[in-house]
């Protein structure tokens, strides 16, 4: 398998933070709705969208970072996750301490 060109994995995180924020607005993410906030948002041509929008979201859903159901998409269990392990990373302030020498005398 090839690996993917710079264009491709941009429309991939551009798919992806289209999904969220139509989601945050309370709209279902469909193709068309997805290729229209990012041609909008991210002022992208229309080519360049159709291009590698469909590509990327079938890669998405095989990966397991977006879900389709009904010819909508939602964010899969796998970006969940990694906003989970995020939060729990940064929680965890406390780091070890560096043990002190006793000086001999």
């Amino acid at each position: 398998m090839a690996p993917p060109n710079k264009q491709s994995l941009r429309t991939a995180k551009l798919a992806l933070a289209a999904i969220t924020e139509l989601r945050d607005d309370g709209q279902p993410a469909t193709t068309d709705t997805i290729s229209r906030h990012i041609q909008e948002e991210f002022d992208v041509s229309d080519k360049e969208v159709a291009k590698y929008l469909s590509k990327a979201l079938e890669k998405g859903v095989a990966f397991g970072a977006i879900k389709q159901m009904n010819g909508r998409y939602y964010l899969g269990s796998v970006v969940d996750g990694i906003r989970e392990h995020r939060r729990r990373r940064h929680s965890k302030k406390g780091r070890r301490r560096r043990r002190r020498r006793r000086s001999r005398h």
